[in-house]
């Protein structure tokens, strides 16, 4: 093998690891995206944002107190 070929394939071996890392790093970050819109609530009355970590069906704002569903 060449110096130019090695160098080459030494370029193509990085670039492949900079692509793995940041697809590895932009769907991580997709993943934790929807888990946290999936327990943030919108308040019906007030519209305040709040998370909750309960699996109970209906969530009360501590904003308001008013009773929203999922």
């Amino acid at each position: 093998m060449e110096l130019d070929q090695f160098i080459l394939s030494l370029f193509f071996i990085g670039l492949a690891i900079v692509l793995i890392a940041a697809l590895i790093g932009f769907t991580t970050n997709r993943w934790q995206n929807f888990r946290r819109s999936k327990r943030q609530i919108r308040c019906r009355i007030c519209s305040h944002r709040y998370m909750d970590h309960k699996k109970d069906k209906i969530s009360e704002c501590p904003n308001c107190q008013a009773k929203n569903k999922r």
